[in-house]
Formats: C-alpha cells, sequence, structure tokens
C-alpha cells in the first residue's frame, strides 16, 4: 500500500492584514480511544485524560484517537499526498511528523530515545481524526523491561504534530501531555479472580481487541467439560 501523509486544506480568510500571522495553525484537541471494531472517532469514543497498558496481555503499545483541527476555516480532512506541482492552493497543510517526548515520575525508569520524530503514515478520518501509537517501539520496550510482573510505573507522554504548508512553510501544532500508567498483571492471575472457578477468558472476537488497554479485560466463558 501506497504510504500517504495526512493533508488538511485549510483557507485564509479574506481581508486578513498583511501584519497577521498569515501561517494557519493545527491544534491537537480532544484524545479518545480506538473501538474494539477498529473505529475511529472521537466523536462517540470514550473520551480520555489518561491511559493505562497491562504487560499481562499481549499488547503492542498505545494507539490513541486524536482530534486534529486547523485555526481557521477548512475544508473536511482528507487523506493524500501532496501533489507535484499541481497544488494551486498554497494554504494546504500536510501533517507529515509526529513528535513523541517521554519521561516518567517513577524512580528508575529512563529511556533509550527521550524524543523521537516519526514520519505519520496513518489513518486520518474525513471528521480529522488521526490514529497514533503513543510509543514508538524501542520506547516501548524500555518499559516493558523495566515493569516487571507485578510492578507498575508511569510514563508521561508529550505529543506534537509537524506539518507544512504547501508553500513551503513548517508549522507546529499545541502539545499535549497525556499519561499512561504501565503495568504487569498477567492474563491467568486475572481470569482467576475476574471469572471463578469453572470459567475463564473468552477468546479475542473484534479486529482491534482492547483487552490491556484502559483497565479493558475479556468477558467469561464456561470451560468445556469432557464428556
Amino acid at each position: 500500500m501506497k504510504m500517504k501523509h495526512s493533508v488538511i486544506s485549510a483557507l485564509l480568510a479574506l481581508g486578513m492584514s498583511a501584519c497577521v500571522e498569515s501561517t494557519p495553525s493545527l491544534q491537537i484537541g480532544s484524545a479518545s480511544a480506538q473501538a474494539a471494531n477498529c473505529n475511529i472517532t472521537t466523536a462517540t469514543g470514550t473520551g480520555l485524560l489518561r491511559g493505562t497498558v497491562n504487560l499481562g496481555f499481549p499488547v503492542g503499545g498505545y494507539p490513541l484517537v486524536l482530534a486534529v483541527t486547523s485555526n481557521l476555516q477548512s475544508i473536511p480532512l482528507e487523506v493524500g499526498e501532496q501533489p507535484v506541482g499541481a497544488d494551486e492552493d498554497l494554504n494546504t497543510i500536510y501533517i507529515t511528523h509526529l513528535v513523541l517526548s517521554y519521561s516518567s515520575p517513577t524512580a528508575g525508569l529512563t529511556f533509550t530515545d527521550s524524543s523521537s520524530s516519526v514520519p505519520i503514515y496513518g489513518t486520518l478520518t474525513d471528521e480529522g481524526n488521526l490514529l497514533i501509537n503513543l510509543f514508538t517501539a524501542e520506547t516501548f520496550q524500555d518499559v516493558k523491561d523495566f515493569v516487571g510482573v507485578g510492578e507498575s510505573a508511569e510514563v508521561l507522554v508529550t505529543v506534537q504534530l509537524k506539518g507544512e504548508r504547501a508553500s513551503g512553510d513548517e508549522l507546529d501544532s499545541n502539545e499535549i501531555v497525556f499519561p499512561v500508567t504501565v503495568y504487569n498483571v498477567p492474563a491467568a492471575s486475572l481470569e482467576a479472580g475476574v471469572c471463578g472457578p469453572g470459567k475463564r477468558f473468552a477468546a479475542p472476537t473484534e479486529p482491534c481487541d482492547q483487552r490491556g488497554l484502559n483497565n479493558v479485560v475479556p468477558v467469561c466463558e464456561d470451560i468445556p467439560t469432557t464428556p
């Protein structure tokens, strides 16, 4: 699949004074969880101010849906690459990079790379919802190596978007800080306490199963008996 940058086409208001900053800015608004059916929306998704990850489940990071807007009148958000020599609207904003910075109040937790700028090739909906992973592979490995069974740690993730207009002007979004508590309780231990005797966690059925994220645990089912 061809990788694409995310695009916001922003229209400058008529009559804007030359002394006013003409470069439109990006705004990160609300954040929400990705739905188990993989829907990406901040309108109906569970709004979040912080998150949790349980390493006792096979999670690969922390998916988060951001609401992204411009501070100027804009057309619906699109997904596409910057046209070469064919873009007449020089106000088009291309979101090209995601900047992630990490810190922790937990004693002893350090990061191989405390700040990373990664290209964005992800999904941007018509409503301006962008799905990101708060952890780079390297940082998530740092956390997994630190948080042993029965332990936990707090990670503060600073998120910023970087982009450029078709005219070549570069711009940055606002920054948000999203706390994530990472703990490690094995699924088998949770299963015994949540389901009780004669029951077990049901196998995943949703394409974007949320077990292990935001304190989500699987539903329980009866353990089949052998005739």
